[in-house]
């Protein structure tokens, strides 16, 4: 893959206009690397990082919003580094591809359908989209090969479940209520949204069915 550049800028809007020399009034940054097996994540902290050695943003304050950040996500960041470690555990120790012969043998040629729901529930159960992909993103791809069937759609299936599921994720509700001032009502919310997240799974699981037996 060849070079891929970047020009990435960053209103300062927060910072008055004439306290600054007016080339900080957006902190540009050219990018210019060879993007072969690096991601987004790679690039943010690139920028991160180049931000907090800029004139602006000191290396302390950088350092003091680090940790800032790990004190408030710290419960999160456990959770992510523990489902991940479960996931590779599942995949080596051969119980992913347990689960999924013996989701084939209940299901058969039907499971398609129910494939977002397993995404659903993977984020109900850790409360993060990506966690869900994580967990049950190999899973649906071996099942996918077990049936001779598309491995993009299953995979696809699980992000859309994963992303339904937020709708009913306990996490999430409690960030909701608490950022409303509505805490109290996790229940009522609940039971508001559970009507919407299995008619938006049906719908997907019928899509995903009916896509896979076309394309």
């Amino acid at each position: 893959m060849g070079a891929i550049y970047f020009n990435i800028c960053f209103p300062v809007a927060y910072i008055p206009y004439d306290t600054i020399p007016p080339r900080y009034a957006c902190f540009c940054e050219d990018i210019s690397s060879d993007l072969h097996g690096a991601g987004s994540r790679t690039i943010h902290l690139y920028v991160a990082c180049n931000t907090g050695c800029d004139d602006i943003f000191g290396f302390a304050q950088m350092w003091t919003v680090l940790k800032d950040t790990v004190k408030q996500m710290w419960k999160t960041i456990i959770t992510i580094v523990s489902i991940m470690a479960l996931a590779k555990i599942m995949g080596y120790s051969g119980m992913i591809g347990a689960i999924a012969g013996m989701l084939v043998a209940v299901t058969g040629s039907f499971y398609p359908f129910i494939a977002p729901f397993v995404g659903a529930i993977g984020t109900f159960v850790t409360g993060s989209g990506t966690s869900a992909n994580v967990l049950f993103g190999a899973l649906q791809s071996e099942t996918a090969a077990n049936l001779g069937i598309s491995q993009t759609w299953l995979t696809a299936a699980n992000t859309v479940g994963a992303t339904i599921g937020k709708m009913i994720s306990p996490q999430s509700i409690a960030i909701g209520v608490a950022a409303t001032n509505l805490t109290g009502k996790e229940s009522q919310i609940l039971n508001a949204v559970i009507k919407y997240c299995a008619l938006f799974i049906i719908i997907a699981g019928y899509v995903v069915f009916v896509g896979n037996m076309v394309i």
